[in-house]
């Protein structure tokens, strides 16, 4: 921005899309709704919003404000999608081989001072903080219409924004997306011996990169790499604000394309190549577009992080979770916000989710294990360690109930009673469990104490592994069976005279992440393994290195009358991570690329064939001709096509490239001939003879001969008017 009032230089803000009347209106027409009406705007994201310029008015003898732009702070975007007609009365939905007028204006910001004329130190301020650009202000048509009928035959199964595959095959992060893995890759989990997918395939338009459609009849097909370029942190690994990317088509490594900002910066760029050519000589576009920026890890700066989160059901709703309730109440056991009073049963932790975001997550029923209450007799947290737990641990999870116990997770069980005296064997809370440790099916296995099954899984969907997953247990609670090793809440959450809390047993769930490398960290799935043997020795430390590394939790209880694991029940918990380097997966892929044990910055993978533009197909070039039409049908003095009292015209539509369309009287006389070799996909007839006369009122016959592909025979009736001679 400009640093003093004499520097003029205006900086690029953002730019205003508007559609206006017709072809003739210009710039200085945006201001009057008869003419102008605002489309689209978006600027770059920096904290400025609203831009008004203050004119002198001699009338008045004083500066009026006009408000100049209002704008979205959202960031810079390349593409948006035209739905409706703002000029439309009624219906605004747009009329297909209609053609509509946009003017594009790009704007410039400087506020060296800010204006104020209330202020007699403010007199000297910007007044005009908006400047209109002047270069490339012309009008632009688009018309829309059904692509069928082009380039003999187009399919394009691809609609704006619809999204690609992508493959995550090295990196971690999502860049504040909302991430769904593919069906493959959660089965690849399960079939892998580490219990982790090393090439993770997200659904389509639900990857770490938004890499969407923006011009679906340009999609080539293809195999595509994109690489994450740049420096990071040297301890989180973090990629920094110097971190670019490029895109290479694998079938043509030297067909790159590099990005224009680095991804401090949010921008939506058009993916642009030498993937072809098109008849003028230039290089086609890819048909795509990519946005992505860099963010923090959750709970960086105050701010939470959290996404999305979601609940999926393949049959009844046979599970329910203790909902958070602040204020005095026993059930605040979400401790977010900025409460603090010296009182165990409302206190929230300071500083770590002010603004109580995660007290949302699917109604207040899950939060991240930081944010759960230790203060509390029932509190799912232990009291040690637990503040130095970090929020930036946390990962996007899906957490799966289901009755397939070919995929159940082995797992420890801890004991959750707050009196060591009344629990079995005496076990103090947050050991593990004393009971005997069971099979599947809930009797003893001969394996000794302390572990039981988790009738479902834990997947991160940032890195595809498996996670591992505890569930606690009241041992004093038996009649609630709290006594059993089983993961088996009742419905009950209290019993009278004192409504003393029963929680279904108290079957706490612990969702723990895969957050080092080191002896001290929890590995990836391992049968619970490392974190029955760290409980077993009732240290302090060695359990502080399981709490340590626990991300979610959820106190479950069963849904009053329902039927125990009657049909899967998927969790979906979403945070926003920022793209970071990780480590290959060495001796898992013959991939020497990635072969390597330093940390690398993130790579993705990603393949168009399921989205890509087909011309030249004949069949569907046949299919289109059924689509041929003459609108508007029967006409009666009026087209909307029109453009004044003296014009006529309608349209035969949905026609392809190469045709010839003959008109004739129903007595079978031909009175127009247009032979059609050009890519619109309509033919204007303005109600003429081939002697340009107008025709009579009455019914014809339109045959359209489109030959291998067909031909359409149409017939259409016109009520003619008379010359409106009332406008001269």
């Amino acid at each position: 921005s400009a640093t003093n009032k004499y520097d003029t230089t205006f900086n690029f803000e953002g730019y205003q899309i508007y559609q206006v009347k017709n072809a003739t209106v210009t710039a200085a027409d945006i201001f009057n709704p008869d003419l102008a009406r605002l489309a689209f705007q978006c600027d770059v994201k920096n904290g400025v919003k609203q831009l008004v310029n203050y004119e002198f008015d001699q009338a008045i003898g004083g500066n009026v404000p006009t408000e100049m732009v209002n704008g979205s702070d959202e960031g810079i975007v390349h593409s948006f999608v035209v739905t409706k007609d703002l000029f439309a009365s009624g219906d605004d939905r747009l009329v297909n081989h209609k053609p509509y007028y946009f003017l594009a204006i790009s704007y410039g910001y400087n506020m060296f001072k800010k204006y104020d004329q209330q202020d007699p130190y403010q007199l000297d301020g910007q007044k005009k903080p908006y400047k209109a650009g002047r270069r490339n202000i012309r009008t632009y048509t688009g018309i829309p219409h059904i692509a069928s009928p082009e380039a003999g035959g187009t399919s394009n199964p691809a609609d704006y924004g619809d999204g690609v595959q992508i493959t995550r095959m090295i990196g971690q992060g999502n860049g504040g997306r909302v991430l769904a893995i593919s069906q493959e890759t959660e089965d690849s989990i399960f079939a892998s011996p580490k219990s982790r997918a090393y090439r993770v395939k997200y659904q389509n338009g639900a990857g770490p990169v938004d890499i969407k459609i923006i011009d679906p009849l340009n999609v080539p097909a293809g195999d595509f790499t994109m690489y994450f370029t740049g420096g990071s942190n040297s301890v989180t690994g973090i990629m920094d604000k110097t971190t670019k990317w490029y895109i290479i088509n694998d079938a043509s490594p030297s067909d790159t394309v590099w990005s224009d900002k680095n991804i401090s910066i949010a921008n939506e760029q058009i993916l642009s190549g030498k993937f072809g050519k098109n008849k003028d000589g230039g290089s086609y576009n890819w048909g795509m577009s990519v946005s992505l920026k860099q963010v923090e890890d959750p709970g960086k700066n105050k701010d939470a992080g959290l996404l999305e989160s979601s609940i999926l059901t393949s049959g009844e709703s046979w599970l329910r979770f203790v909902a958070d309730a602040d204020g005095g109440s026993i059930y605040n056991w979400i401790r977010s916000g900025t409460i603090n009073n010296s009182d165990t049963l409302t206190d929230d932790f300071l500083g770590v989710d002010d603004g109580e975001d995660f007290e949302t997550v699917l109604e207040g029923t899950w939060a991240p294990y930081r944010l759960a209450s230790h203060l509390w007799e029932y509190g799912p947290a232990w009291k040690n360690f637990h503040a130095q737990v970090k929020m930036s641990q946390l990962a996007s999870v899906d957490v799966v109930f289901t009755s397939d116990k070919s995929k159940w997770t082995r797992c420890p069980v801890i004991e959750l009673g707050p009196n060591s005296s009344l629990n079995e064997g005496g076990t103090s809370k947050f050991s593990l469990r004393s009971g005997a440790s069971v099979d599947k099916n809930g009797n003893p296995d001969g394996t000794g104490t302390g572990m039981g099954w988790f009738p479902g899984y834990a997947i991160n969907i940032e890195t595809g592994e498996r996670l591992n997953v505890m569930f606690g247990e009241n041992s004093w609670l038996s009649g609630h069976n709290g006594r059993d090793m089983i993961f088996n809440p009742t419905s009950i959450a209290s019993v009278p005279p004192l409504q003393t809390p029963v929680l279904g047993g108290m079957h706490y769930l612990y969702i723990f992440g895969h957050n080092g490398n080191t002896a001290t960290d929890m590995p990836a799935y391992d049968n619970g393994a490392f974190a029955y043997n760290k409980l077993s020795t009732n240290n302090s430390i060695d359990r502080r290195n399981v709490f340590k590394d626990c991300m979610w939790t959820a106190i479950p209880m069963m849904a009053p009358g329902s039927a125990w694991l009657n049909g899967d029940i998927r969790i979906q918990l979403r945070i926003r991570k920022p793209y970071v380097r990780d480590f290959a997966i060495v001796g898992e892929t013959t991939d020497t690329l990635y072969n390597t044990m330093s940390p690398q910055a993130p790579v993705y993978k990603f393949s168009t064939y399921d989205v890509q533009t087909v011309t030249g197909d004949l069949e569907t070039a046949k299919d289109a001709m059924e689509l041929v039409n003459v609108v508007p049908n029967p006409y009666y003095a009026y087209s909307a096509y029109e453009a004044n009292q003296i014009d006529t015209r309608i349209k035969i539509t949905n026609l392809p490239e190469k045709c010839t369309v003959s008109i004739y009287t129903i007595s079978g006389t031909m009175i127009r001939k247009f032979k059609k070799d050009e890519p619109a996909t309509s033919l204007e007839w303005d109600l003429k003879n081939s002697a340009g006369i107008p025709v009579a009122s009455g019914i014809y016959l339109i045959h359209v001969d489109a030959g291998d592909a067909g031909e359409k025979v149409l017939k259409w009736f016109g009520v003619m008017r008379p010359i409106d001679l009332d406008t001269f």
